[in-house]
């Protein structure tokens, strides 16, 4: 059996010349086209630069908070809080205390985050975890960045410290544990 191809025609195109007028009126729809690309692209450079400047006036604010809280930080005052000032009173957060709170609750998250061990007082913790705590507080809570070298921080790190070893000694106190030999154990049985 043989396979028959399928006869082929060739197509022949032909160009049509246009007349004067059909090129003037494409060339016209063509620059209308082009007139209309260049109008949006104005429009979306404007609203570019719109953006760029409002984005611009936000970094400015930014940058002029910064040097105003620079300007407005918060010394260490003598002494410890509790012994030698209110932390709160210090802070400048005496009508605020939920936003003292929170911070407190930020605080002390950080330091259950770090690990830092319960036993030693703050001088004897490892620097980098205290450093860790101190940045972590300080981005969670932008309004301890007021306060130079950290000192509000640390103080609160002081208290929880403090606070969780006299828990526990007062909870050895109530429950001493108790050394029973064998013979205390037998004499026990024997009741």
């Amino acid at each position: 059996m043989a396979v028959t191809k399928p006869a082929t025609t060739k197509k022949t195109t032909t160009v049509k010349k246009l007349s004067a007028k059909e090129i003037a009126a494409r060339d016209a729809r063509v620059a209308q086209e082009l007139q209309a690309q260049v109008e949006a692209m104005a429009a979306e450079l404007a609203a570019l630069k719109l953006e760029q400047a409002k984005s611009l006036e936000k970094a400015q604010a930014v940058v002029q908070e910064v040097i105003e809280s620079e300007s407005t930080r918060i010394e260490r005052p003598t002494g410890s809080a509790g012994d030698g000032f209110s932390l709160i009173r210090e802070m400048k957060l005496t009508g605020q205390k939920e936003v003292y709170k929170r911070i407190q609750r930020t605080v002390r998250r950080c330091v259950d985050r770090a690990g830092l061990d319960e036993t030693k007082g703050i001088r004897r913790q490892d620097t980098v975890k205290l450093a860790n705590i101190f940045k972590a507080s300080r981005e969670l809570q932008p309004y301890l960045r007021k306060f130079v070298n950290d000192w509000a921080t640390i103080e609160f790190v002081k208290m929880l410290l403090r606070n969780r070893r006299q828990h526990a000694a007062r909870r050895a106190r109530k429950s001493p544990e108790v050394d029973l030999t064998n013979e205390d154990i037998a004499e026990l049985n024997n009741f």
